[in-house]
């Protein structure tokens, strides 16, 4: 049979044309034989005890093989025949090493990484590993990046800690980024990399001379500290003093240092992912809702949700209702004072209100306020011409300054200061008062990733985060001494069409956009990671669960097959649209067609003639799409801009891999940190974060002509008209309702998903309060300790 075997071998390799190559790993697995004479053989694997060729086989003993490419045919080959057996898996190793020792190290990590994935306990490979990690680590340190060969090393270090050279070699690179970091101004990183280097190798002469290194330049700073304290400068010696604990936590001096500075001076760090750009409030412009806090005082506050509608405190007095929700009045403190010391007073609010009335922050006070009357300087009465069903919600609007203060100068707990791309700082307004530890200085340090944010809170750089995306909510209550706590009211997320582009005024086109997203992929998969989340909901409209929301109205279903349909529909109609506005020239009566304006209609329960849904079994997402697609128009690339924080960026990034199934190609635009919209009209779609804390108003700061969006369609004018004149919550439920309908229906807004918001703060922080609308809501309330890092 042996003799038939290598028969067969030799006819069989005439005349065969050769293959593709591939490499070795991506092959079909297989031994390889090589016999006395001179023939090589590749076979299935062979069943061998633990894989391994016998020590001694007996010259009559036989191994029976299948050729690979004979399968079910068992042949028998005699040891006394046989010259060499090569495993699969060692041909794979062989190749590995050859790839790496001739500095192929890319093309030799397949290899390593397809053993240890399928046969991580075959000899030889635990020590061909770590002479790979250590080649890797070479290659890199020719490169330049020592980041990634400390990384490297420390895995050589953990399969061998005794590996040649190993020791002197991380010294080494550990010292360079030590350089690096302390050039940086990372003291933190820098103290760290010491104590890992410390842990690895306690003996290394190295850890000595780094430790030194470090001290004398905390002592640097220490000194700078003093220096800057003896002058008055506290603020700067806050920093210093930091900068010398970060660099050497167990510096006692600096310690004792910092605790002075923070009974004389305190001083509150926190990290944010979005800085203040302007202090133009938004509903979609998350630094400047956290901001308005801390600059000014609002004649009503909004503090939480209550059992109808929410809960508002003045903090200029007492809000008082009469006259059967006729009459407000406001009953002022006397201890509230302008900058230039002159209290303010019953004058100071009429003339807000008056001045105010008729913004879009403020849009019911255009109808409802009557007439403002001041009895005294310490009272204010306001005259409706209506009963609303929350008037203390009318009036969140910044108080304006007298004539005799500057027009900037917002009345607020704080201030702003100097500012930069990198941070914003706030000073405590000195004629208000306030507790003996509460902040003197808010000073916010932006963080490209919330995760870095936390590493420095865990480090004690920072005292708090003002915004969590829900995945790092688990890391975030890992922390030590830390708090994770929730906002009162959650975000809705959103895609804002821009209606003054054709295709995006286009209703079937907007709608198959919203059939072409997976809403609850990206909410569920991409943004909780699997996790559940209390309120995080597929939203189907702008307005939060509770009062205002329609809970018949249930969201979309992610049907592609639908969404091609649609948009092949809506394409056709703009192209012909457009044939016609050629056609009829230039001539603005003329070129005023109903294609070319945002589409009106009502919902289909009011009006039986309006377009139905598709029923979700006309198309199946699996079914071949029916239309003609040879000459139908291609749709064009659509501009989606987005803020620059992580949530909307990846969410973002999942919306253009969906809509590019659907043929709809998305060319995403990203807005410089702290920014929630472009500063012109050339885009497509905004990816909004709205936070409606109390839609009853805050639908008017939604929807309108001086609003975020403007209204789509009458129906959504006309509801919102009957919002304005409700006046009691049944009626103005039953306008909210409306307009979720009306939204809904003409998908005036692509609804994406609601989240609820968090934050974490250090547990040196007291006062903050249970649920708070905004960080700073109870700022002036505050209590904060000296917040010191471990010693080592």
């Amino acid at each position: 049979m042996a003799m038939a075997l290598v028969v067969f071998l030799l006819t069989r390799a005439q005349g065969q044309p050769a293959e593709a190559p591939q490499r070795l790993f991506e092959q079909t697995p297989h031994d390889q034989i090589t016999l006395k004479d001179g023939s090589v053989i590749q076979t299935e694997p062979a069943s061998l005890p633990q894989r391994q060729v016998p020590q001694k086989p007996k010259p009559s003993d036989k191994l029976r093989v299948c050729l690979i490419d004979r399968p079910g045919e068992d042949y028998e080959v005699l040891w006394r025949d046989i010259q060499q057996v090569q495993f699969f898996e060692q041909m794979i190793l062989a190749e590995a090493v050859r790839l790496s020792s001739s500095g192929d190290i890319d093309g030799a990590y397949d290899y390593f990484d397809y053993l240890e994935r399928n046969y991580p306990n075959m000899p030889g490979l635990e020590e061909a590993m770590q002479r790979y990690l250590y080649q890797d680590a070479q290659a890199w340190q020719r490169r330049g990046q020592f980041d990634y060969v400390l990384v490297l090393l420390r895995q050589l270090h953990q399969r061998n800690p005794k590996f040649p050279n190993l020791d002197r070699a991380i010294a080494l690179v550990t010292e360079k980024l030590i350089d690096a970091r302390l050039e940086q101004g990372d003291h933190a990183s820098a103290h760290l990399l010491v104590e890992q280097l410390e842990k690895a190798y306690p003996r290394e002469p190295a850890v000595a001379r780094l430790r030194q290194k470090l001290t004398a330049r905390a002592g640097e700073r220490l000194a700078t500290a003093r220096q800057q304290l003896a002058v008055g400068q506290l603020r700067a010696a806050h920093d210093q003093a930091r900068a010398a604990l970060a660099i050497w936590p167990a510096l006692n001096e600096a310690r004792e240092l910092l605790t002075e500075l923070h009974s004389r001076y305190p001083v509150l760090v926190v990290g944010v992912t979005g800085p203040l750009v302007a202090p133009r409030d938004r509903l979609d412009n998350w630094p400047a809702r956290r901001a308005r806090r801390l600059l000014q005082y609002e004649l009503t506050e909004y503090t939480g949700p209550g059992a109808e509608g929410g809960v508002y405190v003045s903090p200029f007095g007492a809000v008082e209702k009469g006259d059967l929700g006729l009459r407000v009045s406001f009953l002022l403190r006397g201890d509230i004072h302008w900058p230039s010391a002159a209290p303010v007073t019953s004058a100071d609010i009429a003339r807000t209100l008056l001045k105010t009335a008729g913004s879009d922050a403020t849009a019911p006070w255009r109808e409802l306020v009557e007439r403002v009357d001041t009895p005294d300087a310490q009272t204010v009465h306001i005259r409706l011409r209506q009963a609303h069903p929350h008037p203390e919600s009318l009036f969140r609007a910044p108080l304006l300054p007298p004539t005799d203060v500057q027009p900037a100068a917002l009345l607020g707990p704080f201030t702003l200061g100097p500012a930069s791309d990198q941070q914003v700082d706030y000073l405590a307004a000195a004629q208000l008062p306030r507790a003996a530890q509460s902040p003197r200085e808010v000073s916010e340090r932006r963080f490209d990733r919330a995760h870095d944010a936390l590493r420095a809170l865990e480090r004690h750089e920072i005292a708090a985060i003002d915004r969590l995306p829900p995945w790092e909510l688990e890391s975030a209550r890992a922390i030590p001494g830390v708090t994770v706590q929730r906002y009162a009211a959650p975000t809705i997320h959103c895609l804002a069409p821009n209606l003054n582009k054709p295709l995006l005024a286009n209703r079937a086109f907007r709608r198959a956009l919203a059939f072409g997203i997976h809403r609850e992929s990206i909410l569920n998969v991409q943004l909780l990671r699997g996790k559940e989340l209390e309120d995080a909901v597929v939203a189907t409209g702008p307005l939060p669960t509770g009062y205002a929301h329609d809970n018949a109205i249930e969201p979309r279903a992610y049907e592609p097959r639908v969404s091609m349909m649609l948009a092949s529909v809506a394409l056709l109609e703009v192209a012909e649209n457009q044939k016609k506005l050629e056609k009829a020239g230039p001539t603005p009566e003329e070129t005023k067609t109903d294609e070319t304006k945002p589409v009106e209609s009502t919902p289909v329960e009011s009006n039986p003639a309006a377009p139905a849904e598709p029923p979700a079994d006309s198309a199946p997402p699996d079914a071949p799409p029916t239309a003609d697609t040879k000459n139908e128009p291609k749709c064009p690339p659509l501009k989606l801009v987005h803020p620059g924080d992580e949530v909307a960026r990846l969410a973002c990034r999942t919306i253009q891999r969906q809509l590019a199934l659907v043929k709809i190609p998305i060319e995403l635009i990203e807005l410089p940190a702290g920014q929630s919209a472009p500063p012109n009209d050339d885009y497509d779609l905004l990816y909004v974060e709205l936070q409606m804390e109390e839609p009853l108003v805050d639908v008017f700061r939604l929807f309108g002509d001086d609003a975020l969006m403007p209204p789509s369609s009458p129906y959504l004018r006309a509801a919102l008209g009957r919002l304005a004149l409700a006046t009691d919550w049944r009626a103005a439920r039953e306008a909210l309702f409306e307009i979720h309908e009306a939204v809904a229906t003409e998908v005036s807004l692509i609804s994406l998903y609601q989240l609820p918001e968090f934050f974490v703060y250090r547990r040196t922080i007291s006062g903050i309060g249970e649920r708070p609308a905004s960080l700073y809501q109870n700022i002036t309330a505050w209590q904060t300790q000296v917040d010191l890092p471990e010693a080592d």
